[in-house]
């Protein structure tokens, strides 16, 4: 690994006691819009134990009526995790060629505000260009599998710094 640490890396680094030995819930942020709802992965002592989405009344209800609805699902569907780790969201993407403004960004980012708002929990960003990055074969685009990859790239991120071998990454399917 380069001398120059992401950002990612830095906060895995501070938090690697809760990584490797608490319970990290990644969310796929999503407000329910009528493609897509919030995809989650939960994570303990650095196992994925579970992973689906997150329940909600998709498109019919006001974007504010869905983001309360978003982070009650949270509060009561898990215990309070000891980090939370979402995608960053940024209004901007790179592309080939220059950038293009992010169509869904602002719900999105709205949504990402109601999840960091259900605990008072560390939390870990990762870039989609990050996990994207690291998708194995068996990879298959949907809200659950992104969720996934979300909190696998924290555990791949710390095996990279710390010159261990990288965690066999597991998706929903897969589970034992």
């Amino acid at each position: 690994m380069s001398k120059y640490k992401s950002k990612l890396a830095l906060e895995v680094e501070q938090y690697r006691d809760l990584v490797l030995g608490g319970e990290m819930l990644a969310v796929d942020p999503s407000s329910g819009s009528s493609g897509s709802l919030p995809g989650y992965a939960l994570f303990r002592k650095g196992q994925l134990v579970d992973a689906g989405t997150i329940e909600l009344p998709r498109g019919t209800r006001p974007l504010a009526n869905r983001l309360y609805l978003l982070r009650n699902a949270l509060a009561t569907s898990f215990d309070k995790p000891d980090l939370l780790t979402i995608e960053l969201i940024s209004p901007v993407m790179p592309s080939k060629g220059g950038t293009f403004l992010h169509k869904n960004a602002s719900s999105l980012i709205k949504s990402v505000g109601s999840i960091l708002s259900t605990w008072d929990v560390p939390v870990l960003e990762v870039s989609p260009m990050t996990w994207h990055s690291m998708t194995p074969p068996q990879y298959k685009k949907d809200d659950v599998q992104d969720a996934c990859m979300i909190g696998w790239a924290v555990f791949v991120t710390l095996a990279r710094l710390s010159g261990t071998q990288e965690p066999t990454i597991v998706l929903p399917g897969e589970l034992n």
